[in-house]
């Protein structure tokens, strides 16, 4: 069969497995009703969120959830099911991203049986339908590895933008992130090295200055937040990790 088919069926599959009855089935509590105001405020008093929602330890987390599930509260009259697709369509996004890299790593049918096990795991399954801030989270990283290959395999150095847009995002996700944004980081320090050994420093510099420049905008009004508060939620999540 051929690949692109195969890769549509399971695009297909994992989706159906995932938003099959999902108004009826997803779990909405009492963290899902929390976002729900916070939007509801955003929108009907302008109320722009400059922090996100809390982690176990009760620190904040950057407020990027918020503005990815926004438009689909807004755009569909805060239906909860709306921003659970969403969900889970990113989730699905993400088996895409693994099967591209995993296909580069070894070959394209080992990175699509592993793929489809993803597919088809119920505990997968329960977890990319969750209206929750970690939910994306696979997405994202993934993103960041995906860009990453993107870099040594093709040079392309706009992947710079992308790396920066993950690395910005899996922060407000939640702290646990620091972990896979310093093993990225330490890559990523190898790959600079390596291209401005090769002579390639000049086309390089200026996609690497416009990726600090967007992780430092993505990142602005919730470290604008934390100087105000003495950075009491980044220390505090990094003292709770440590």
């Amino acid at each position: 069969m051929n690949n692109k088919l195969l890769i549509v069926v399971l695009i297909l599959f994992a989706l159906f497995l995932r938003l099959n009855n999902i108004s009826r089935t997803t779990e909405f509590l009492g963290d899902q009703g929390r976002d729900a105001l916070v939007i509801r405020e955003w929108v009907s008093k302008g109320k722009w969120p400059i922090v996100g929602p809390t982690v176990g330890a009760g620190h904040y987390t950057g407020p990027f959830y918020y503005y990815l599930i926004a438009p689909s509260f807004v755009l569909f009259r805060n239906n909860p099911a709306v921003p659970a697709i969403e969900m889970s369509i990113i989730s699905v996004a993400a088996i895409l991203l693994f099967l591209n890299v995993a296909t580069w790593l070894f070959s394209f049918p080992v990175a699509y049986g592993v793929s489809l096990l993803w597919a088809i795991s119920p505990l997968m399954i329960i977890q990319d339908r969750r209206l929750w801030n970690p939910t994306p989270v696979p997405f994202f990283v993934l993103l960041l590895i995906a860009s990453l290959v993107w870099l040594v395999k093709d040079k392309k150095y706009w992947a710079f933008l992308i790396a920066s847009f993950a690395a910005a995002v899996l922060i407000q996700l939640h702290y646990v992130n620091g972990i896979s944004l310093f093993l990225a980081g330490i890559c990523f320090i190898g790959i600079v090295y390596q291209l401005v050994k090769q002579g390639k420093g000049k086309t390089m510099l200026p996609w690497l200055v416009a990726g600090i420049g967007v992780f430092a905008l993505l990142l602005y009004p919730f470290i604008l937040y934390e100087a105000q508060h003495r950075f009491q939620d980044i220390t505090g999540s990094f003292m709770t990790l440590s």
